[in-house]
């Protein structure tokens, strides 16, 4: 992606596995670098993870540098929505969260029009449980049958990997 504008916008996102799964995503669908993509070790946490995100977020929207602040969280907790509202009332900015996120995702105004506006994406659809990976499996190019051709190969290298022990994600499948 090129970059084409100053940037004054960023997308958080809980690590690295995320924000090069959002790169790519939009340098194939040609869309501009006019974001900055950051994790929470990229905003001055100890490790990159979703409590570390929810942590960074709230000092995120109280920076003077953005007009957008956009996150994605996984869903692998049922309280994740939840648990951002806490953040965001303790922001104590004006934002209002509504109840439940929207499935097509949550677009929050400035609450004063100097705070930046606000973007939420609660992985991997906005209504399910799950996280980046079944994103990813929902986007998956699928054959005639509904099927995603790649996929046995990929579970098979998995199960390798975890009979091998040389995984580092844990048998999560």
């Amino acid at each position: 992606m090129k970059r084409t504008t100053t940037t004054t916008a960023y997308l958080l996102v809980e690590g690295n596995d995320d924000l090069h799964v959002v790169y790519a995503l939009c340098e194939k669908h040609n869309l501009p670098e006019n974001f900055v993509v950051r994790t929470p070790k990229s905003m001055g946490a100890t490790a990159d993870n979703a409590d570390n995100l929810l942590a960074v977020f709230a000092t995120q929207l109280l920076a003077d540098d953005q007009t957008a602040v956009g996150i994605i969280l996984d869903a692998d907790q049922q309280n994740r929505w939840q648990q951002l509202q806490i953040r965001v009332q303790q922001a104590n900015l004006g934002y209002q969260l509504p109840p439940q996120p929207d499935p097509t995702g949550t677009v929050i105004p400035s609450p004063d029009g100097y705070a930046p506006r606000v973007g939420v994406w609660i992985m991997p659809d906005n209504t399910n449980p799950g996280a980046l990976e079944e994103f990813a499996s929902q986007i998956m190019l699928r054959d005639a049958n509904g099927r995603e051709p790649l996929e046995p190969f990929a579970n098979k290298i998995l199960d390798e990997l975890e009979q091998a022990r040389l995984n580092h994600y844990g048998a999560k499948r």
